[in-house]
């Protein structure tokens, strides 16, 4: 679900979006250059647009490294080659949180890859 919030009554104004659960499989995301951005995400495209700073929780990580780590009776694992990137890129603010119990499904070594990466891409995180 994605919600837009407005408020004016700071000395900034904007718009901020705020979604989640967003996830890309790893076959998904090895495809992204190949994948037309604007189709990519779909009927949220126009509210993308609009939006000045983007909040999405991202399920799992971003990073080909990393061993596969089950939890109990943990179904899903979830990793995204880190050609997801060039979505993120642009002139709006991306702000990825990885604060969900997905972000250890590929171990410490994964995660800290991410958080590494995304300070290469120049992308905020949590």
């Amino acid at each position: 679900m994605m919600q837009i919030f407005q408020h004016t009554a700071c000395q900034y104004q904007g718009t901020v979006l705020v979604g989640g659960d967003l996830i890309f499989n790893t076959e998904t995301s090895r495809g992204v250059s190949k994948i037309d951005h604007n189709s990519i995400w779909g009927k949220f495209r126009d509210t993308i647009e609009k939006s000045d700073v983007i909040f999405l929780n991202y399920e799992g990580v971003i990073s080909r490294g990393g061993q596969p780590r089950r939890n109990g009776n943990q179904e899903f694992l979830f990793r995204s080659d880190p050609a997801i990137f060039s979505l993120f890129r642009g002139d709006r603010r991306y702000i990825l949180s990885f604060a969900n119990n997905h972000s250890f499904d590929y171990g410490r070594t994964a995660l800290e890859e991410c958080l590494n990466l995304l300070k290469t891409e120049k992308i905020d995180f949590i």
